[in-house]
């Protein structure tokens, strides 16, 4: 790994508060240095990772996610379902993560499920309030499919590259995600990042949080820095053109390669951020970037970035620009286990994209017509997996392994999600739902939230509501 003395005197500015043993540390930090190749298409990088104790236990033994390692050919749970095969642009292609070396600990090994998770001995237990600094070094090794981590055919998407701390939970401890095809399988907690990386010149970089450039000979070197945020991704391309515009005190960029009507993207995600962030409270960051890339979902949400699928056109663009500049609030503001509690985030985030319409009726979407197909989609699923399986599960809160299919996933945690929140707003009105939303982002921004969290934020009336969406009583 080169050694950057540029990258090294300015991250000092961008400490936020100094190391120490003494419990001066807030919250955890992560200090990443990687060097992409596209050659081998490989991330060669070193982790620094200050661990700060919030939790009411002592901790002696730290869980890492390794998602990475789901791209690997051996995996038990695979990243890309069947019906998105074609993802595998090129046909069979493989990666992972392998890790080469943990400093500062007293012992390390691979383990989980599916060799998902770097469980990293301390040296000695840690209290609550202190902090403690170990060095990773890992070798990520991206498959060539056009998913959330991989060469795409025009990009390369960088999401959850690295190892991250799992999202702990009071009374049990670290929570252990395996790669689930449906939905997204991750739960983390907020922390500072500086990311320090190397890449051919010919590449542009999209990313989660501030950015500064240096070109050094063939080499481009950026610093990438952000605060709160529970994760941190990238996307590179070397054909990305870059739009413009402020929002208040947020800088948004669109990167496209593809997009002929790129101007319109760029304002529907300005208008929209400007939006939730009137409706729900304000937007946690000084940037906010939309990337075009090769994915073969419409869209995914990272803290402060979003990236689109150059497939997705029309109104389609439109709307998945909405729903991911919301999940802004629900999944990166205000965070939530994904694993366990999908329709906190999603569908949350697809009635935001409702309300957005409504009150932004020169997009020609109508909030109706939107909550009827939810409706009518939802009926047709619960139609057809009656006949295939003589019942339905149609219970709102569940875990993702007890999702058959994508297609299963989309209806019950999008579409029945939305349409429990359309169900509250009919019961308690708009303003008042907008104002329990705003209590909850308020709440739980920088933070995890569970079920009863946000519902302890709504009129109590509401709550027999939630109850029957959840619990799948409710007809619909």
């Amino acid at each position: 790994m080169k050694n950057n003395k540029w990258f090294a005197l300015l991250s000092l500015f961008f400490l936020p508060y100094p190391f120490s043993a003494c419990g001066e540390e807030k919250s955890s930090r992560y200090d990443l240095t990687c060097e992409y190749s596209a050659e081998s298409r490989s991330l060669k990088g070193t982790l620094d990772f200050t661990y700060y104790n919030d939790t009411k236990e002592e901790q002696n033994v730290l869980w890492f996610q390794l998602y990475p390692n789901a791209y690997r050919a051996d995996a038990t749970y695979s990243p890309v379902s069947l019906i998105h095969k074609a993802a595998y642009y090129d046909g069979e292609s493989y990666g992972g993560i392998e890790i080469s070396s943990v400093e500062n600990c007293r012992t390390y090994e691979i383990g989980g499920e599916d060799k998902n998770i770097l469980f990293v001995t301390l040296r000695e237990p840690l209290k609550r309030g202190r902090t403690s600094k170990i060095s990773i070094s890992f070798t990520t090794t991206l498959a060539c499919v056009e998913h959330r981590l991989g060469v795409a055919k025009e990009s390369v998407n960088l999401g959850n590259f690295y190892p991250v701390l799992c999202g702990y939970d009071e009374g049990k401890g670290f929570y252990e995600c395996v790669y689930y095809s449906d939905g997204d399988p991750f739960y983390s907690d907020s922390a500072e990042y500086s990311l320090s990386l190397s890449l051919p010149k010919s590449y542009r970089l999209a990313c989660s949080g501030n950015q500064e450039r240096r070109e050094e000979g063939d080499r481009a070197q950026y610093l990438v820095t952000g605060k709160n945020m529970r994760d941190i991704a990238c996307v590179l391309s070397e054909n990305f053109q870059v739009l413009e515009e402020k929002v208040g005190d947020t800088l948004v960029r669109y990167y496209y390669y593809k997009d002929e009507n790129a101007e319109q993207t760029l304002s529907v995600a300005c208008r929209s951020l400007e939006y939730f962030s009137e409706q729900f409270g304000s937007y946690a960051w000084d940037t906010y970037t939309v990337a075009e890339t090769g994915f073969c979902f419409g869209g995914m949400e990272y803290p402060a970035l979003s990236l689109i699928s150059d497939g997705v056109e029309g109104t389609a663009r439109l709307e998945t620009v909405v729903h991911e500049t919301a999940h802004q609030w629900w999944y990166a503001m205000v965070g939530n286990n994904e694993c366990e509690h999908a329709w906190m985030d999603e569908g949350l985030a697809e009635y935001s994209t409702m309300l957005f319409f409504d009150d932004h009726e020169e997009y020609g979407v109508k909030k109706e017509d939107m909550e009827n197909v939810a409706r009518n989609a939802f009926h047709s699923f619960c139609g057809i997996y009656r006949q295939l399986f003589g019942e339905v599960d149609v219970k709102l809160d569940r875990h993702l392994s007890s999702f058959v299919s994508e297609y299963e996933y989309t209806n019950i945690t999008y579409g029945k999600g939305s349409l429990l929140f359309c169900c509250v707003e009919d019961a308690v009105g708009k303003e008042r739902v907008l104002s329990s939303l705003k209590k909850y982002k308020t709440a739980y921004s920088g933070k995890n939230a569970s079920p009863d969290q946000l519902v302890s934020c709504f009129p109590v009336g509401a709550k027999a509501i939630f109850t029957s969406f959840l619990d799948g009583s409710a007809v619909i």
